[in-house]
């Protein structure tokens, strides 16, 4: 399964979230949202994207172990040595595009958030800047202690 797969599915279990959502009248847009939206899809994301890539990309169980992710929709300050989800297409000045999240214009999640990162790891802007989720295509920037940095687009899970 594609990485890009991966987020699509995600984004389509978010989807299919909102009307047991709205019916408990919990805020989801961008906005309104609280704690409560957050936990949702941010165990929404862990589970379907995380959890195939951690078991997807072929490593051994101690390596699994020092994979780390950032959180969804969590800003860091430096991304240096973990493993990320970057939304392409690449820029030609070098920044990584760090996927953040999903978001809302006019559809729900019909865009994708992200951090601009320098090539070392540290964040150039506090603030998420996106694209529509039609443009933007995913890729796995796998890095595992003591391994070369990994670029994948696809995992396993089996049949």
């Amino acid at each position: 399964m594609t990485i890009n797969a991966l987020i699509a599915n995600f984004r389509d279990a978010l989807i299919a979230l909102l009307p047991a959502v709205e019916r408990v009248k919990m805020p989801w847009r961008p906005g309104e949202a609280y704690d409560e939206w957050d936990q949702l899809a941010s165990g929404l994301y862990q589970g379907l994207v995380l959890w195939a890539i951690r078991w997807g990309v072929g490593l051994e169980e101690g390596e699994l172990e020092r994979l780390d992710f950032p959180e969804y929709e969590l800003l860091l300050d430096t991304y240096n040595g973990r493993s990320l989800v970057e939304v392409l297409p690449q820029s030609s000045d070098g920044v990584i595009k760090v996927f953040h999240g999903l978001g809302t214009n006019r559809e729900p999640f019909d865009s994708v958030m992200f951090q601009s990162v320098a090539s070392d790891g540290s964040l150039l802007s506090d603030q998420a800047s996106s694209i529509p989720f039609e443009d933007a295509s995913f890729r796995l920037r796998l890095a595992v202690p003591g391994q070369p940095l990994r670029l994948v687009e696809d995992v396993s899970l089996g049949e």
